[in-house]
């Protein structure tokens, strides 16, 4: 009996120690012996097949690292090393992209006191827009005339043409003596598979052999699309709907 009530003793002595140590510890900012017991109550289960790195991790309620496909605006750079927001607006996407897909299409809403059927073209932000009911619009990627060449105006188409031939104007060839004066329509003329002339003018909405150039200020008036775009365009545009050129 002497002896059961030696080891009892003994065994709450020890424990009573344990305990003293744990406390001593925890003024120090270590922790005592029920706080330590009251966080490992707390600390979620290993899942199953989860790594010790993964749950430390987890349990340190650090954020993971974001996924995100989409580039960097800082990574559309010119020839000088430049940011080229033009290819960065490029509705969100690099011009290599939309060149691959080969169109620039897409539905957005549109606020602005156009008849439905109506061309909106904004040549500052090298947008053209086709007006939908309801508030809606068909938006495209363009190029537009390069700085001496801009203009602004209201017309009307006047003519649509698949495959137009191309005849440079006089003053164009002054210009560029090495121009043709006659190109027959098809794959390798520079008015592109489509085009929807605006009223007398010499301008027109036209497709394109240089995609680069969609999103830039580069023609002589004329707005350029890319192909798959202008024949979605000359599907929706009827001879005789308005176009509104912008600044």
């Amino acid at each position: 009996m002497n002896r059961i009530l030696h080891a009892a003793f003994l065994a709450v002595f020890v424990f009573g120690a344990s305990v003293a140590t744990q406390s001593q510890a925890g003024s120090s900012g270590g922790g005592n012996f029920f706080t330590s017991f009251g966080n490992w109550l707390a600390t979620p289960p290993q899942r199953p097949g989860e790594t010790r790195r993964a749950r430390e991790r987890r349990n340190s309620n650090a954020p993971a690292a974001a996924s995100n496909n989409r580039r960097d605006y800082r990574t559309y750079r010119d020839a000088n090393g430049n940011i080229d927001w033009n290819a960065y607006a490029l509705t969100r996407v690099s011009r290599q992209e939309a060149v691959a897909t080969g169109t620039t299409s897409r539905e957005v809403a549109f606020n602005g006191n156009y008849a439905p059927g109506s061309i909106v073209i904004h040549t500052s932000e090298r947008r053209l827009y086709y007006v939908l009911p309801g508030g809606r619009a068909r938006q495209y990627a363009v190029g537009v005339g390069r700085p001496g060449f801009e203009w602004y105006g209201e017309h009307r188409i006047s003519r649509k043409t698949e495959w137009p031939d191309w005849r440079p104007p006089s003053e164009m060839r002054q210009r560029q003596p090495e121009l043709p004066a006659f190109m027959p329509g098809g794959p390798g003329n520079p008015m592109g598979a489509r085009a929807l002339y605006l009223g007398s003018t010499l301008y027109r909405i036209h497709g394109t052999t240089e995609n680069q150039t969609i999103g830039y200020a580069v023609s002589s008036g004329c707005i350029r699309m890319l192909n798959e775009d202008v024949m979605d365009l000359y599907r929706r545009a009827q001879v005789g709907s308005m176009v509104f050129v912008k600044l």
